[in-house]
């Protein structure tokens, strides 16, 4: 499950003319990146070989890490316009640039840990309401594709093509839209997975949930 914090509009529309201030705004088709910067555990290689064949979209790749000043300069050797690595953002600069993005991409390693279980930040790409690509086989890859809310990718062409296919139809990415906030309300929204538990949990143990009196 994923905890959503809720903020004040006019405090997000605030933290978004930040955003725009970094070049990035309503208007551009942006692929978003949250976590840690180690190329051991994401494929982030993939994601600027990606940006160098689609110069239409913006990436976004928020957070530090060990590999965070290599990425930088491979980015400036290869003359890449398109990438912006603005760091570490907190749960609000992250949620202004939710409501700017239009996917969110889940680059990490098959290895066995990853593979066999449900990333958080998978959990955190539905809330924004956005479709995901992942590079991760198994229960992710299983789970999107199932809810028509995102695709897989195995190497940079295949995620170029993805992204690209929603960029150039507008009504495939407004129906992911709403498969991927259907989701995660469904079995990602911390409030409601909680309260569903609970009730199977009271129930088995052979009490009755009242409700609410009016």
């Amino acid at each position: 499950s994923y905890k959503k914090n809720n903020y004040d509009e006019d405090v997000i529309q605030k933290e978004i003319i930040q955003w725009k201030e970094r070049g990035i705004s309503e208007t551009d088709y942006i692929a978003i990146y949250i976590g840690s910067i180690h190329l051991r555990n994401a494929r982030l290689d993939l994601l600027i070989k990606s940006a160098a064949k689609c110069p239409k979209i913006k990436f976004v790749l928020c957070g530090n890490g060990p590999d965070y000043e290599n990425l930088k300069n491979e980015i400036a050797k290869l003359n890449i316009s398109n990438v912006y690595l603005p760091g570490y953002m907190n749960d609000l600069q992250l949620t202004a640039l939710g409501k700017l993005s239009s996917c969110g991409i889940l680059p990490y390693s098959n290895t066995p840990d990853f593979i066999n279980s449900l990333p958080n930040k998978l959990g955190e790409y539905l809330s924004y309401g956005i479709p995901v690509l992942t590079h991760l086989k198994g229960t992710s890859k299983k789970l999107l594709e199932d809810n028509k809310c995102g695709g897989y990718f195995s190497n940079e062409d295949e995620l170029s093509e993805l992204l690209m296919n929603y960029y150039n139809n507008p009504d495939l990415q407004f129906e992911c839209k709403k498969n991927s906030f259907k989701l995660y309300k469904e079995k990602f929204d911390s409030d409601i997975v909680y309260n569903n538990l609970f009730k199977h949990i009271i129930n088995d143990y052979g009490y009755e949930v009242e409700e609410e009196k009016k």
